[in-house]
């Protein structure tokens, strides 16, 4: 790029990576949040004063669903695991966004700095 160009060319490409990294933000920060809501209401089908691991020595005392410390306690630990298995979903959901733009990077030709006008000659 002849060097007139090279500010707009870098105010250009700052613009795109900025916009491109909000995007990018934006779509794993929903994927996040919708992964957490899922995976939080499907570990609360396990919730149930019929759950017989809850009713065993310090489970008993601790998750107790009878108690409201008891019930905070058990949807604290729900939200922890549901928080894990939503990150990795969401770190799932990047690696197969590399991958499929990862053969993109070897299409790129590389740029001939036989033109470039500095000043060297070959």
């Amino acid at each position: 790029m002849p060097g007139r160009y090279r500010p707009d060319g870098t105010a250009l490409m700052n613009l795109i990576r900025n916009i491109g990294a909000a995007i990018g933000i934006s779509i794993t920060t929903t994927i996040l949040s919708n992964s957490m809501q899922a995976m939080h209401s499907s570990l609360t089908r396990f919730a149930t004063p019929f759950n017989r691991a809850l009713g065993v020595n310090a489970q008993s005392m601790f998750y107790n669903l009878n108690l409201p410390s008891g019930k905070a306690m058990f949807n604290g630990a729900i939200q922890i695991r549901a928080a894990i298995d939503a990150y990795a979903n969401d770190f799932l959901f990047m690696f197969w966004i590399t991958l499929i733009v990862f053969p993109v990077i070897w299409m790129i030709r590389r740029p001939d700095y036989s033109m470039s006008g500095s000043g060297r000659s070959k």
